[in-house]
């Protein structure tokens, strides 16, 4: 859909320099390739330090696995 226009949040100051046109035909490749052929779009980033607050995948993958294991609290229980 040319002319579509999207809001997205950055964690970094830059400019959009690239679109994915393959998402126009295969939006799945979001869901199904994300790290290879389903990339949003290519930015030029004005400040690098601000990626340094960034995680990297393994710090991800831990913190996404733990999501899943928190606890139920429960709030009748005496400590």
């Amino acid at each position: 859909n040319a002319g579509v226009e999207l809001t997205y949040r950055s964690p970094a100051t830059g400019e959009i320099v690239e679109v994915n046109p393959e998402l126009a035909d295969e939006e799945s490749l979001v869901n199904n390739s994300p790290e290879t052929d389903g990339w949003l779009f290519r930015m030029r980033v004005d400040f690098p330090s601000e990626l340094e607050s960034l995680m990297e995948e393994d710090e991800y993958e831990f913190y996404e696995d733990g999501e899943d294991d928190e606890e139920e609290v429960d709030d009748d229980a005496e400590y």
